[in-house]
């Protein structure tokens, strides 16, 4: 029998794609707001180390705009979730991306963007 044909080296795969982003961030392009929503902040946060803490990020993170702790209406006690705003959408991206799954005081960081009906709430009270 006359022996098989030598086999060709395989071809390189393709790269692989690039991993999707995570909801919140996918909704970012769509949402175009500035401000960030950071959520299972641990209760005892102040802002003066939420501060530090963005500080040693890198840039945009360290250069929001304003930063707002949301407060329980009934006890006025902090809730969890502070706001970011940067000086545009695109900064705002960057920065989620940046912060997304960030640690702080033992506590993994949620990451969203503010809502119309959380806008609409603010300037309610």
């Amino acid at each position: 029998l006359p022996s098989p044909p030598p086999r060709r080296p395989p071809m390189s795969s393709p790269p692989a794609p690039a991993p999707e982003p995570s909801p919140a961030l996918a909704a970012a392009a769509a949402a175009s707001s500035a401000t960030l929503a950071l959520k299972n902040l641990d209760y005892s946060l102040t802002p003066a180390a939420l501060a530090d803490v963005l500080a040693a990020c890198p840039p945009p993170v360290g250069q929001a705009t304003a930063v707002a702790f949301h407060r329980d209406p009934a006890t006025g006690r902090f809730s969890g979730v502070a706001f970011l705003e940067f000086a545009g959408p695109a900064d705002a991206a960057d920065a989620a991306r940046a912060l997304e799954g960030l640690e702080i005081l033992g506590r993994r960081v949620r990451v969203g963007f503010r809502t119309r009906r959380e806008r609409a709430a603010a300037a309610a009270r």
